[in-house]
């Protein structure tokens, strides 16, 4: 049986070694957000493998910790709903369009789907909502 894959932004078993007397070196593989694992490693001296280490975990916290604005399997859809929102102002969109998603998003959507995490909104559940709504408005508003 195959090893289960890492989750995304996080890593394997971390692995010291004395590359030469007081050089250490600590790496390990870190699966990326685009899916990739790539190996990470930190060289450093001292007398034990522990400055490496802890260099290495710093350097994996970093990687794990997302940049300003980024959107997270946490995030909330509610706050993937405004800044879709958001984008669309910032694009110029016509205001009938405008005004037409935001009334959905804020009638339908963020009530029903707000408070779900971006990895809770599976395929299976977002299908129910969409059966739920062409049930209850019509194809047209499931679209």
């Amino acid at each position: 049986m195959a090893r289960p894959r890492l989750p995304i932004s996080t890593y394997g078993r971390i692995n010291v070694r004395e590359l030469t007397p007081g050089v250490w070196r600590a790496r390990t593989l870190y699966r990326f957000p685009d899916g990739k694992r790539r190996q990470v490693e930190r060289i450093r001296p001292g007398r034990s493998g522990a400055k490496a280490s802890t260099a290495l975990l710093e350097a994996l916290v970093e990687l794990a910790t997302p940049t300003v604005g980024e959107l997270t399997a946490s995030t909330r859809l509610s706050v993937v709903a405004e800044r879709f929102l958001a984008e669309k102002r910032d694009s110029g969109l016509a205001a009938g369009s405008l005004a037409t998603y935001e009334q959905v998003l804020r009638a339908i959507i963020i009530p029903r789907l707000g408070d779900l995490r971006v990895d809770e909104a599976t395929p299976g559940r977002l299908q129910q909502f969409f059966t739920a709504i062409s049930k209850e408005h019509g194809h047209g508003q499931a679209k």
